[in-house]
């Protein structure tokens, strides 16, 4: 397993900007936005001792007919983990 390089604030905010962008395309393609009220994203990244968090918190307020299920959400967020883990191990490795 390669070591995280040493990351600069632009680094960190270009991690940031892709998690964002990747979390708000697979939210779009595993729920339906017109049953959501509001969405709440608070994502925190902790850079401490060359190791990196991410931490998400969402809070959704849905329509009272929804069938969206905490599950849909739950799909998103793992396939934006997961696509963050890719684009880190393939920019910000060493």
């Amino acid at each position: 397993m390669s070591k995280l390089k040493k990351l600069s604030k632009e680094d960190l905010n270009t991690i940031l900007e892709f998690f964002l962008s990747s979390l708000d395309n697979n939210l779009l393609n595993n729920i339906n936005f017109k049953e959501i009220n509001d969405l709440n994203l608070d994502v925190k990244l902790n850079y401490l001792d060359n190791k990196l968090d991410v931490d998400l918190d969402i809070g959704i307020d849905l329509d009272t007919l929804s069938d969206i299920d905490s599950k849909n959400v739950n799909i998103a967020i793992d396939k934006s983990y997961a696509d963050l883990d890719s684009f880190i191990e393939g920019n910000f490795k060493k």
